[in-house]
């Protein structure tokens, strides 16, 4: 980071390696935000997201694989001048910049507007989230946790930091068709991916997998009853502005399909049309509170105060973030996901905007 020109957002290529974890941890330390990057997006998203972040720093590996400009700086990690300045560096690990009011990072999801929008998470979000995941999936030391979604996919950053925080060794694969193949190979213990891969997947004795997390849409009742039974199975609900996770639930082959209860640190509530809540049994929308939730959207001020909004629920003064999910709260605790209020469209784990959509296609068909 020497010689960086400022500002608290540094982009970053999210190609899967190790020298972009590592990045990714070392922009931390530095007390700075990261941006991630794919690759594999549209030229013309990418320049939205860089422009509306203002990045002037950007690491990856390799040649900038998308036009750069003036002002913005590209970092090649795999060239051999940058290398030789790491190589000079102290080996003595730099001391980390608590800021709790800095960000740690800004994901970009779908926006109903026509652009992506910058969900920006505050570090103690995600140290929250870190530390419930590495506790709820039984992450140690000598364990093996493997990776194989996009880093600019919020869950695929989550997969990449919960074995690097706690002492797990992180691993990387694609989600084709030699996935369990390199489970078996690597003799993987954790794992975190999209719901929609695990029907995908042939069945298979995985002796040394422990746990497995998954997320993005809602899960079929042929998960459990083909995978619980080998290994512990965890349904994570939660979208981008409640950093990633806000419910879980470990599910079992024949027990009712819910979303569960919230992680440490976030509460949820079911509130009517009116913002009044909802009694037990009742449908409405799921709001979520606590640790998690995200400062807003970045450069975004309307938006931040129509989605996370103050309610005075049960005579306590909270800050909400309305999902737009409907649900409903069991007499167990759990909660049950019921779909969505509006058009908004989950595929593969990604959030999809119709708005996005029909702004690309008006685009196309005037020019």
């Amino acid at each position: 980071a020497q010689g960086w020109p400022g500002g608290d957002l540094i982009g970053a290529l999210a190609r899967r390696e190790n020298a972009f974890a590592v990045a990714l941890h070392a922009s931390g330390k530095l007390g700075a935000a990261y941006v991630p990057l794919d690759p594999d997006y549209p030229e013309q998203r990418l320049s939205h997201i860089m422009r509306d972040a203002n990045l002037r720093l950007i690491i990856g590996q390799g040649t900038a694989p998308f036009a750069l400009d003036e002002e913005q700086r590209w970092v090649n990690l795999g060239c051999g001048e940058v290398q030789a300045q790491l190589d000079a560096q102290s080996p003595s690990a730099p001391p980390i910049r608590h800021d709790p009011q800095r960000l740690a990072q800004v994901i970009y999801t779908s926006g109903s507007t026509g652009l992506p929008k910058g969900v920006m998470v505050e570090p103690g979000s995600l140290a929250n989230l870190l530390l419930d995941h590495g506790r709820r999936l039984g992450v140690a030391p000598g364990d093996r946790m493997l990776d194989c979604m996009s880093l600019s996919f919020d869950a695929g950053n989550m997969c990449a930091l919960v074995p690097l925080v706690h002492g797990a060794c992180l691993l990387w694969a694609d989600p084709g068709e030699g996935l369990l193949d390199e489970i078996a190979r690597t003799e993987t213990t954790h794992m975190i991916f999209a719901t929609a891969l695990l029907p995908t997947l042939p069945e298979r004795r995985l002796p040394a997998m422990k746990a497995v997390g998954f997320g993005g849409e809602a899960c079929p009742p042929a998960i459990p009853q083909r995978w619980a039974k080998q290994f512990r199975l965890i349904d994570m609900y939660g979208p981008t502005e409640t950093t990633v996770t806000a419910l879980t639930k470990t599910l079992t082959p024949d027990e009712r399909l819910t979303i569960g209860a919230p992680i440490d640190g976030m509460q949820a509530v079911v509130l009517d049309r009116h913002g009044a809540l909802c009694p037990v049994g009742v449908p409405g929308e799921l709001c979520l509170a606590g640790l998690g939730l995200a400062r807003g959207y970045l450069n975004q001020p309307e938006r931040t105060a129509e989605a996370f909004r103050e309610h005075t629920v049960a005579g306590v003064k909270v800050r909400l973030y309305h999902t737009g999910d409907r649900a409903r709260l069991l007499s167990t605790g759990d909660y049950e996901y019921l779909g969505r209020l509006d058009a908004q469209i989950k595929l593969r784990g990604y959030r999809i905007e119709p708005g996005e959509i029909e702004a690309q296609l008006h685009a196309s068909c005037s020019s």
